[in-house]
């Protein structure tokens, strides 16, 4: 299967930011069994810290994973953005989100502190933040985010 234009331009551009932060980066491309579970499309690995998997898919949505607990879906022209703030430190957690009924709710979704994870779309203050809830399990990397001002 060929990997598309917009996929070649979306790896040299996750590849860059992965440079800038000194972390060693993989490709496999969708026929490429060699990395783990099945995928939409083209997988970009970042080995260090965070541990960052990056699967550009072909619908344009791309699924950033970090340290394999979080799932972050994020538009394709955000993707190295958010990889950017994620190696830069911009990220944030946030606990006790929302009101009592999704915190109980929280406690049947592995996530009773109601926490999640805020990671911005971009260097601009209006840039988008994307979201994603936290599990009660969570990696080194994970635990030390800092939390929201």
């Amino acid at each position: 299967m060929a990997i598309t234009e917009t996929t070649e331009q979306a790896i040299r551009a996750v590849q860059a930011v992965a440079v800038a932060y000194a972390q060693a980066v993989e490709v496999a491309e969708p026929d490429d069994d060699g990395i783990g579970a099945p995928r939409k499309g083209t997988l970009v690995v970042l080995g260090g810290v965070p541990d960052l998997r990056i699967d550009l898919s072909d619908d344009l949505t791309d699924t950033v994973t970090i340290d394999e607990t979080v799932d972050l879906e994020v538009p394709r022209q955000d993707t190295a953005a958010v990889v950017d703030a994620l190696l830069a430190g911009r990220a944030r957690t946030r606990v006790g989100a929302g009101n009592g009924f999704t915190r109980l709710l929280g406690l049947f979704a592995r996530n009773p502190l109601s926490a999640e994870l805020l990671v911005p779309g971009g260097a601009d203050a209006d840039a988008t933040v994307y979201r994603v809830g936290l599990p009660v399990t969570l990696s080194a990397w994970l635990g030390a985010v800092p939390a929201e001002d």
